[in-house]
């Protein structure tokens, strides 16, 4: 440990799994690429999923002809019936989106995504030891504790 030193420069006695993850370029464009894709699923699901978005779930007496992903659930909404409003566009934009290739995306993306989390928490224990005991050191070396 050493100030200015890069935490992409990992030695492979600390950690295999971030050895591979920051020297191999390959790796690192796959797991950045995927966890990205994965959140971008997130955000298109939001917009035509009613697993993920429960207003656009069928409501009343329209549940049986709204049952498709995408149907949004309270279009004669009194609060939102002005035409040009954020919720009119939220619908429309609802409407014109299947949820199908998200989930495949989300689906496909999500062990990679879970793999870089858990990379993630290996990086922040790794690095939480490393910088113990570069703490320690520099305390022996600076003499501390003193005693009194």
């Amino acid at each position: 440990m050493g100030s200015g030193q890069s935490h992409k420069k990992i030695d492979q006695s600390r950690s295999r799994l971030l050895h591979l993850y920051y020297n191999n370029k390959t790796v690192l464009f796959i797991f950045c690429l995927f966890n990205e894709l994965f959140f971008i699923a997130l955000y298109l699901l939001s917009f035509s999923s009613p697993m993920l978005s429960p207003s656009l779930l069928p409501s009343g007496d329209k549940a049986a002809g709204m049952a498709q992903p995408g149907s949004p659930s309270h279009a004669s909404s009194l609060i939102f019936a002005t035409p040009g409003s954020a919720w009119a566009m939220e619908l429309a934009r609802a409407n014109k989106m299947n949820s199908f290739w998200p989930w495949v995306l989300a689906g496909i993306s999500s062990p990679v995504m879970l793999g870089k989390q858990v990379l993630n928490v290996v990086q922040l224990v790794k690095a939480s030891k490393w910088l113990a005991e570069g703490d320690i050191k520099a305390r022996q070396a600076a003499g501390l504790p003193r005693k009194k």
